[in-house]
């Protein structure tokens, strides 16, 4: 995965969620999981390789880890179908925002 990452997570989520018909709670975290053994050993390949900073990679590591644990705190305090609207409006500003954000800049 490593540079498709979070298209690889995109993906996945969409077929847990599609084909085998997981909530979004589960499939989210079954997501991380499945997406994490690449995605790390992608990261340590990176910097073992000198590809990027080690203070880069230590700044995205605690970020991702903060965000993982406040979210993982959000989801279980919210219900399925508030959770559902939520991502129904994430999916939609970031399809705006790829449409008709980038408008005009070269």
């Amino acid at each position: 995965f490593g540079y498709a990452g979070a298209g690889a997570g995109v993906l996945i989520f969409l077929i847990l969620i599609g084909v085998f018909k997981l909530g979004l709670r589960h499939s989210i975290g079954l997501k991380n999981i499945i997406n994490l053994v690449p995605s790390l050993t992608a990261a340590i390949t990176y910097l073992w390789l000198g590809l990027i900073s080690p203070i880069l990679f230590a700044t995205m590591l605690g970020a991702s880890l903060l965000g993982g644990y406040i979210g993982s705190h959000f989801i279980v305090s919210v219900g399925e179908k508030k959770l559902r609207k939520l991502f129904f409006i994430c999916v939609l500003t970031v399809v705006g925002l790829m449409l008709f954000g980038a408008r005009g800049k070269s």
